[in-house]
C-alpha cells in the first residue's frame, strides 16, 4: 500500500470507528452538590464486562469528580459537546491515590492517580466532551517509579486524564474531546503528566520493570484538542495495535505524541497541528521492552512547532529535540543491547518550525536497523543548532526531496554520522554532511 492509499484508508478508519451499537442509556445531569462521583462511577460500573456495549450518557453542564476506576468497560461516554458537557476534578478536596501506583493491580481503595481509569482490557469510545483540570486541583502525593530516572520520586500531578491499559485485547476511541491541563513546577510541567494513554500493564517491583504487554488494541483519536499536557497521547508496551491519530491539535509540554515499544502494529499520526516543548512525534523502543517485530508507521501532513516557548530547558538544558524522532534507546544505551528500529516508517509532507529557541534538528533518525525508513517531501523551517535532517546509528535511511531552504543550521541541512551506513540521500539542493561508510548522496 503506497502513502496515499494508506492515508485513504485511515479516513475511512476514522469515519468508521464510532459506529458501534450501543444499548440505550439513561442521560445523567450533574447533581449540583459538587461531587457527582458515586454517580459517575456508578454508571461506569454499570458497563463493566457487558455484552452488548453499553453508552453512558451526560447532559450538558459540568461533572465534579474523584477519580474513577473501571475494570473491563465495553461502551460509550458521550457528551452534549466540547465546552457543554465538562468534567473537573473535585474542588473541595485532593483527589486520591494509593501512594506507589504501578505496583500492585489498582482497587477503588487504592486507585492510581488517573481520573478516568479504564482497567483490563477494557474497550471504551469517548466522545463530546470536555475535561478540564484547573491551576488549584490538588492530588494526594505519590511515589512514580521511573527507573533509570533517579529511581523513586514524589509529585502531585496527575497520570492522566485517561488511561486504558490490558493485556489482552483493548480500544480507546476519542472523538471531538478537549482536555486542558495546567502548567506547573513538576518533572511533566503540568497537573496531568498525560491527556492519553493507550498501553500494557505496566508494572514494577522493587524498580525492575514486569510490565504486561497489550496483545491486541484499537487506538483512534479524531478532532480533539488537548492543551497545556505533559504529553498529548501516548501508546506504550503493546502488540498489534491499530491506529489512526487525526486532526487533533495539541499545545504540550514534552512530545505530542509518543509510540513506545509497539511491535507487530499498524498506527498513523497525520494531519494533526502539534505545538511541543520538546518534540513533536516521538517513536521510539527502549532496551527493556524493545518489540521483536516490526510494526508500520506514517507520520504525513503534521504541523509540528518545537519549542516555541523556550520551556524545553526545563527538561533538557539543551533545549528541543525535533519536530519528529524515531529513536532506539536499546542501540544508544551503552553498552548497546544490540537492538536497532525494525519498523518501516514513512515521515512524508510534514511542515516543521522552529523558533529561535534551541531546537536540535527538524527530523532525526537514530536506530535506523532493518525496516526502511523515508524521510520525504517535508518542509522545514528555522534554525536548529545541529541539523535539519539528522541521521545516526542508522543503515539504509532515505532521505529525498525535503525542502530545508528556509533553515540555518551550524552544520548542515542533512547530518549522516559515522554510525550512518547505506543510507540514499537525494537532496541537490542543499548541503550534506557524510560521515558514514557506503552512503549515496546526490547533491
Amino acid at each position: 500500500m503506497n502513502v496515499s492509499q494508506w492515508i485513504a484508508a485511515t479516513a475511512v478508519a476514522v469515519m468508521l470507528s464510532p459506529g458501534a451499537a450501543h444499548a440505550a442509556a439513561r442521560e445523567l445531569q450533574p447533581n449540583g452538590t459538587g461531587d457527582d462521583t458515586v454517580q459517575l462511577q456508578a454508571a461506569l460500573s454499570s458497563c463493566t464486562d457487558a455484552q452488548r456495549p453499553c453508552e453512558v450518557s451526560l447532559g450538558e453542564g459540568v461533572f465534579y469528580t474523584d477519580v474513577l476506576l473501571v475494570k473491563g468497560f465495553n461502551g460509550a461516554i458521550a457528551g452534549r459537546g466540547e465546552g457543554r458537557t465538562v468534567i473537573r476534578p473535585l474542588e473541595h478536596r485532593a483527589l486520591r491515590s494509593t501512594p506507589t501506583p504501578f505496583v500492585d493491580e489498582p482497587t477503588l481503595a487504592q486507585p492510581y492517580p488517573v481520573l478516568l481509569h479504564f482497567a483490563n482490557n477494557s474497550k471504551v469510545a469517548i466522545s463530546r466532551l470536555s475535561l478540564e483540570f484547573p491551576p488549584q486541583m490538588r492530588v494526594t502525593q505519590y511515589e512514580v517509579p521511573y527507573p533509570g530516572n533517579a529511581g523513586l520520586f514524589f509529585t502531585t500531578s496527575l497520570v492522566a486524564a485517561i488511561l486504558v491499559d490490558g493485556d489482552r485485547d483493548a480500544e480507546l476511541v476519542m472523538t471531538h474531546m478537549t482536555i486542558t491541563g495546567a502548567d506547573n513546577d513538576t518533572y511533566d510541567g503540568s497537573n496531568i503528566a498525560s491527556a492519553a494513554r493507550f498501553e500494557g500493564q505496566i508494572r514494577y517491583s522493587h524498580g525492575v520493570n514486569q510490565t504486561r504487554i497489550l496483545q491486541k488494541g484499537r487506538l483512534v483519536a479524531f478532532e480533539s484538542h488537548i492543551n497545556r499536557s505533559g504529553y498529548g497521547i501516548q501508546a506504550l508496551d503493546a502488540m498489534h495495535v491499530d491506529g489512526v491519530l487525526a486532526g487533533n491539535t495539541m499545545d504540550v509540554r514534552i512530545y505530542g505524541i509518543s509510540l513506545q515499544d509497539l511491535g507487530a502494529s499498524k498506527l498513523a499520526a497525520v494531519r494533526n497541528t502539534i505545538d511541543a516543548e520538546l518534540e513533536g512525534i516521538l517513536v521510539n523502543q527502549t532496551p527493556e521492552l524493545a518489540p521483536k517485530e516490526p510494526s508500520q508507521y506514517l507520520i504525513a501532513q503534521n504541523k509540528l512547532r518545537v519549542n516555541e516557548t523556550g520551556r524545553a530547558i526545563d527538561f533538557d538544558p539543551t533545549g528541543g529535540y525535533g519536530g519528529v524522532g524515531v529513536y532506539d534507546y536499546s542501540a544508544q544505551s551503552k553498552p548497546p543491547v544490540g537492538e536497532t528500529i525494525r519498523a518501516d516508517v514513512t515521515i512524508w509532507d510534514n511542515d516543521i518550525t522552529i523558533p529561535k529557541n534551541p531546537v536540535k534538528d527538524g527530523i532525526d533518525v537514530s536506530g535506523d536497523g532493518p525496516g526502511d525508513i523515508t524521510v520525504v517531501g517535508n518542509r522545514i523551517r528555522g534554525t536548529p543548532y545541529d541539523s535539519g535532517i539528522f541521521v545516526d546509528l542508522s543503515r539504509g535511511t532515505v532521505i529525498a526531496d525535503n525542502d530545508l531552504r528556509g533553515i540555518n543550521p551550524p552544520k548542515r541541512d542533512v547530518h549522516l554520522t559515522s554510525t550512518t551506513r547505506d543510507c540514499r540521500v537525494i537532496e541537490p539542493q542543499d548541503t550534506v554532511l557524510d560521515q558514514g561508510t557506503n552512503n549515496r548522496v546526490i547533491k
